[in-house]
């Protein structure tokens, strides 16, 4: 992560690819909006030529995928008055700045809806399609395979749990003692 500078009204933090990791995640993404019908605006380029993915709802954006990577550290809600003195005091912290290399195993995908305020994609998906694909042969195998075992063992396991339940197993005493040949 380099150190951070004061663009317009945002302090951010740049990243480096350094191994190609990012431009990978691109690529990914990229193949995966083609494939699902959709044309990404990239960076700054002409956002015209993007399309939006298909089935997704009427209006929705192009997806957009961004020729940056960076953190922000800090936004004014406003112009700044006195951008010199912003930018003095700005440097004065990022002088400070120690470069750290962060190594990561997974990437979030942000959905926005208001510019720079991140909404968690945890509770929603990213995006999602009613196209599905075909299973493999081996994966379509597998799949009936445990959908008979499971209908076979189900009906085993709803009336082992009916008895569990119910504290009358086999070979125990239950609450009606006097029914138990063991019991007396």
């Amino acid at each position: 992560m380099n150190a951070p500078t004061l663009e317009g009204s945002a302090g951010v933090f740049r990243y480096e690819d350094c191994d190609g990791a990012i431009e990978q995640m691109r690529k990914c993404v990229r193949a995966a909006i083609l494939e699902h019908g959709g044309i990404a605006a990239e960076g700054g380029s002409d956002k015209s030529k993007a399309k939006p993915l298909a089935g997704s709802p009427a209006g929705e954006p192009a997806p957009h995928i961004p020729d940056i990577v960076h953190s922000t550290a800090v936004r004014w809600t406003a112009d700044v008055s006195d951008k010199a003195a912003a930018q003095l005091a700005f440097k004065e912290v990022a002088a400070k700045w120690t470069p750290i290399e962060i190594t990561a195993t997974a990437a979030w995908a942000v959905q926005e809806t208001v510019p720079f305020m991140h909404i968690s994609t945890s509770t929603r998906p990213w995006w999602t399609s009613d196209i599905v694909k075909p299973l493999s042969p081996a994966a379509a195998w597998l799949k009936e395979l445990a959908e008979a075992l499971v209908s076979l063992l189900l009906p085993f396991l709803y009336i082992y749990y009916a008895i569990y339940a119910s504290g009358k197993m086999p070979g125990k005493v239950g609450s009606d003692s006097r029914l138990h040949p063991l019991a007396n």
